[in-house]
């Protein structure tokens, strides 16, 4: 095994933890919404210090941001000699998710697993509700091989609840096609630029009986379309059935673009440069929705009908949908919204 100390991706630099990366560790490790879905925390002072001390170099790694050089999480590969197996695990900061950073880590220790470390399979496993760990390993190319019912104590909810078991072999890695996020058949179209990050996203404008159908959830006090972002050789048409799909159970047919946004705005410190395109979809008439889905690491999105004659006393995005709802069904719209200070 070629153990290294150090490694390097795109955006960020893995490097092992030290004792002086208290404050930022016990940042994530102290919050119950990073460690709702971990085996332990939210930790103590004393028990981050006493983590710290059984780092091991070549397994334990800081994650590093290169263009601030800020400490935004922690991440590990353990290798089992006697089974050529190695395990995966990582945590960021809540400040960081939904950027692309575990994916971009996760494939890096699994790069370093089958490459330096000679491994011969790679696992990982998670909370099944935590939809933003196992897109991590999908996006890697790693399986879902089994589900365990009520298998893992969600210790900030103090509730038994399924856990889903990842893996991938060597053989699979070395394929190529079968990598997924190599091919970029799952890549979102995101990236980390200089000043900030591009997003490429598709909305739904869903009509019924008067209501619009709208997301939130529960760490937001406003309303957003269902919807997100599209990934690498996707069109527009078929990130948005997928998407709609993936959030209420139920196809749906797309119909008309109603509006073309550019939106850049801030978020948690980070610029956001956005191009957002709304079409009207159809829901089948005897579809059944569902009314919550866990989005991971503790969040969980709610869908209502709100109606179209409230949409004005309410707060949601993009907001034009609060006044030129009926407008946008004549005629499409370009808006563009910069909110960057």
């Amino acid at each position: 095994m070629n153990m290294k100390k150090t490694l390097d991706t795109t955006r960020l630099f893995l490097r092992p933890l030290a004792a002086d990366d208290f404050g930022a560790v016990h940042s994530w490790a102290s919050n119950p919404a990073n460690t709702r879905y971990m085996a332990w925390g939210p930790n103590t002072e004393a028990q981050t210090r006493a983590f710290l001390e059984t780092v091991t170099e070549g397994k334990d790694f800081a994650v590093v941001l290169k263009d601030t050089g800020r400490v935004i999480g922690s991440c590990g590969l353990y290798p089992d000699a006697d089974n050529d197996t190695g395990v995966l695990g990582w945590i960021l900061h809540e400040a960081a998710w939904r950027r692309g950073f575990g994916t971009e880590l996760a494939g890096e220790l699994i790069r370093y697993g089958f490459r330096d470390l000679g491994l011969r399979r790679i696992v990982a496993s998670c909370a099944a509700d935590n939809r933003g760990s196992w897109r991590v390993m999908e996006k890697n190319g790693m399986r879902r091989e089994a589900v365990h019912r009520r298998a893992f104590l969600a210790r900030v909810d103090r509730e038994w609840i399924d856990s889903a078991e990842y893996a991938i072999l060597a053989e699979e890695y070395d394929a190529g096609p079968a990598d997924r996020s190599m091919t970029g058949e799952t890549e979102d179209c995101c990236f980390q630029a200089e000043s900030g990050v591009f997003n490429y996203r598709v909305g739904a404008i869903i009509l019924r009986d008067g209501c619009l159908l709208m997301t939130t959830n529960n760490r937001v006090n406003y309303y957003y379309t269902l919807g997100g972002r599209v990934r690498f050789g996707e069109t527009t048409e078929t990130a948005l059935q997928r998407e709609v799909s993936e959030e209420i159970g139920t196809a749906c047919r797309v119909g008309q673009l109603a509006l073309v946004h550019e939106n850049l705005f801030e978020e948690s410190g980070t610029r956001y440069h956005e191009i957002a395109l709304f079409f009207f979809a159809d829901l089948p008439a005897d579809a059944v929705l569902r009314d919550t889905q866990p989005a991971g690491n503790g969040l969980v999105e709610r869908f209502e009908w709100l109606p179209i004659d409230s949409l004005h006393k309410v707060a949601l995005y993009p907001e034009i949908l609060r006044t030129e709802i009926h407008r946008l069904q004549r005629e499409g719209m370009h808006v563009a919204t910069h909110e960057w200070t």
